[in-house]
């Protein structure tokens, strides 16, 4: 290819890019919409959800939940613990006496035996403690 021509058509391209600049960029924006940027967040709470069988009612739920919270609540890195019910944060969510929502409520990582204590083994500890009382988080 002549080199004269080469020149021309890539000066053609750059004043038809120049043109077009905003365009082309709307479009690069629309093309990454829906790519989220979401920052894993660690706050030092963790939650639990405990599933038990179909049909169990709400006592044996509620008598279930509460060994398992003060299983958990034991452990020496643990403020306190609480739960929900068969209830729902959302109308849209319906939720069976059968499963809880856990929450769990960490003191200040000064306050651990180890504060140098990795997460993962801080919730392999909770799963633990979960399942020395019969249930499985």
């Amino acid at each position: 290819m002549n080199p004269a021509s080469t020149r021309r058509c890539s000066g053609r391209r750059a004043r038809w890019a120049w043109r077009w600049r905003h365009s082309l960029l709307a479009i690069g924006a629309f093309l990454t919409l829906g790519q989220e940027f979401l920052p894993q967040l660690d706050e030092g709470d963790m939650t639990a959800q405990l599933l038990r069988i179909p049909g169990t009612s709400v006592e044996q739920s509620q008598a279930m939940q509460f060994d398992v919270e003060k299983a958990i609540a034991s452990l020496p890195q643990v403020r306190f613990v609480f739960s929900k019910t068969g209830t729902a944060e959302l109308a849209s969510d319906p939720m069976p006496p059968n499963i809880s929502d856990t929450f769990i409520i960490m003191k200040p990582r000064a306050e651990w035996p180890d504060p140098k204590l990795p997460k993962a083994e801080l919730v392999e500890a909770v799963e633990e403690a979960g399942g020395a009382a019969g249930q499985c988080l």
